[in-house]
């Protein structure tokens, strides 16, 4: 014979006390005659769902109202969230559940942006962030679900599979295992990659020092270069336009990567070397050309093959979606 049930889950509902009520929190101050029925008419208890002094994130707590115990059979929030809204999960895979929030530099300001950001809002981000950032190595999806939440899914290009062994990047929480535990107090601020970087070993000034000098040795080898093609060299070579055009380069190809700058430098030298009787009018078509991929793709060309697939997912999706007829 089988009960049916059913479960409420008032999460988060205990709240702090508040100066204003006496000391009391929101719940104790307010009336609550339906909750006081039902307590009188049923049982009440407390029970500890993951571990004494233990405030768990949302989904950790309900694992353990559900009877499973979420050392062990948890299998990460970022799985169930992906799963609950059909994204491609693999094993091997990493999954996050986000939050989209409001932030000033560094800095948060809001969490979970005031709770007031629609689900279209969130769709729009979320293709934007899909459209013009890459990941070195690996793929990734991100997919908002409801108001300010999604689901972030992350596979690497070669198969090898990724470690959940991940900094909580939400201030809120702290890593307890593979769990997240709610502080009490908190600075809000992002972990940025070089705090995460230096707490597991690896030198964050000495590699940038290393990135730095390599830089000027390729730029004196490039100059040296430079000047035996040319047979002559003076400050006047170097052009106010010269330095803008690198910049270009850069912001054409795409920041970020290696090949990036060097698809926008071929490109725009082959394009220079046709407009060459053209003088000054090269740098007008450079800034329409740099303006185009601004607009069209922000992430540079070498986002050109994710923004292609962008483009096609997005009109798959408009070709499925349903067509209402509207009585007129």
């Amino acid at each position: 014979m089988t009960t049916s049930l059913l479960y409420v889950c008032l999460d988060g509902l205990g709240d702090d006390p508040i100066p204003e009520f006496d000391g009391r929190t929101p719940l104790e101050a307010a009336e609550t005659p339906n909750l006081d029925a039902l307590a009188a008419r049923g049982r009440t208890g407390t029970v500890v769902t993951v571990g004494p002094g233990i405030a768990p994130e949302s989904d950790i707590g309900v694992f353990g109202i559900l009877g499973y115990d979420p050392h062990e059979e948890h299998p990460g929030r970022g799985v169930l969230e992906a799963l609950g809204v059909g994204m491609d999960f693999r094993d091997g895979d990493l999954a996050y559940r986000v939050n989209f929030a409001t932030a000033d530099g560094s800095e948060i300001i809001d969490r979970r942006v005031g709770r007031d950001l629609s689900s279209d809002e969130a769709a729009k981000l979320a293709d934007e962030v899909n459209r013009t950032l890459s990941l070195p190595g690996a793929s990734f999806e991100l997919r908002a679900t409801i108001e300010h939440r999604g689901a972030l899914v992350i596979r690497t290009d070669d198969g090898a599979a990724l470690s959940a062994e991940v900094t909580n990047t939400d201030p809120a929480y702290r890593r307890d295992g593979h769990l997240g535990v709610a502080l009490e107090t908190f600075e809000p601020r992002v972990v940025t990659a070089e705090a995460l970087a230096e707490s597991v070993g690896i030198a964050s000034a000495r590699h940038k020092t290393l990135a730095f000098v390599a830089s000027c040795f390729f730029c004196g080898l490039m100059g040296a270069i430079h000047c035996h093609y040319l047979r002559f060299v003076s400050p006047f070579v170097f052009t106010f336009f010269f330095s803008t055009d690198l910049v270009i380069f850069n912001m054409v190809g795409g920041l970020g990567s290696f090949w990036g700058p060097l698809a926008g430098s071929v490109l725009l030298t082959a394009l220079g070397e046709q407009l060459f009787a053209a003088g000054y009018y090269k740098s007008l078509v450079y800034a329409l050309v740099l303006l185009v991929v601004i607009l069209a793709l922000p992430g540079g060309l070498i986002q050109l093959p994710r923004a292609r697939e962008a483009w096609a997912a997005r009109r798959l999706r408009l070709a499925k979606a349903p067509v209402t007829a509207v009585e007129r």
